[in-house]
């Protein structure tokens, strides 16, 4: 499995899917390089190495989606896929007509003095407050969502969030419309309707409910329309960031759709091993901090 990740670069959003997913794939996540990495350069090396990977499954969140769609698009025939299958979350293939789009640009153009400030606005296109229950639960010990089931996968759990809170992500002003001009409308521009129609990779598409940043669920429908073999699923209440946090298990997901994974590797009641509750209702108890 390929994960691409948002333009941030980051697995952030994303984090709390990996252990789960690892049971199952050998999951390796593409580091896009440095600031002036174009959108060519990107898709060159995720293609290259599906190429030479043919039974992978790319799952692309947000521009990780745009990039997977190209790589897909660009190289797939009616006889011969060039992956296994295709997972989208919150495509960006949307962005020319998203609020991400509009306050994103915004942002980028002000005053050098005012940057800082301007992130905050970004801010309420991310988020939703699920995410902050759910991160208060976790940091206050009432409980883990079930997909950190072990305590080695709670201890990754530990580790990466504090690397979070020590680190939290920052673009600067010539990142951010380095990567809003150069990767996400430079790839707006080449995948267009005419390369995804009638695309014969089998498709699922993962959408926020409430995704402020881009319209999600309507790309969701659109796509689904435009693409030749495609369901899509809905997660209630979340929002761009959350789309992939504790609200879903993304391999139990992959199962439904795809048929491989959990039954792969000889799990007998995907319901309980697997459960697909929201958080509030699917939760374990944690183990001490200590422990990371």
């Amino acid at each position: 499995m390929l994960f691409l990740p948002g333009f941030d670069g980051s697995i952030l959003t994303s984090f709390l899917q990996f252990p789960t997913l690892d049971d199952f794939f050998d999951v390796r996540v593409v580091d896009y390089g440095v600031d002036d990495t174009s959108f060519d350069e990107i898709t060159s090396f995720v293609s290259s190495f599906i190429a030479g990977n043919p039974n992978t499954f790319i799952v692309g969140e947000s521009f990780g989606g745009l990039v997977g769609c190209w790589c897909v698009g660009r190289n797939n025939n009616k006889n011969n896929s060039i992956c296994r299958g295709l997972i989208l979350v919150n495509p960006a293939t949307s962005f020319m007509r998203s609020e991400l789009r509009m306050v994103g640009t915004e942002v980028a153009g002000m005053n050098p003095l005012f940057y800082n400030f301007g992130l905050l606005k970004l801010l309420p296109l991310l988020g939703d407050g699920q995410q902050i229950e759910d991160f208060l639960n976790i940091v206050n010990g009432n409980g883990l969502p079930k997909v950190i089931d072990t305590p080695a996968k709670e201890a990754y759990l530990g580790r990466v969030a504090a690397g979070a809170l020590g680190y939290p992500p920052y673009m600067s002003k010539e990142m951010l419309r380095h990567r809003l001009v150069n990767w996400l409308e430079a790839g707006c521009w080449v995948v267009d309707d005419k390369l995804l129609q009638g695309l014969e990779t089998k498709t699922l598409i993962v959408a926020g409910e409430i995704d402020r940043a881009l319209p999600s669920v309507e790309e969701a429908e659109r796509l689904q329309q435009l693409m030749g073999d495609v369901e899509f699923k809905v997660v209630q209440n979340a929002g761009h960031a959350g789309t992939l946090g504790s609200r879903i298990n993304l391999a139990a997901a992959i199962y439904d759709r795809f048929g491989v994974g959990l039954k792969s590797k000889g799990a007998a009641q995907i319901d309980g091993i697997f459960p697909r509750l929201e958080m509030g209702e699917n939760m374990r108890v944690s183990m001490s901090p200590l422990k990371y």
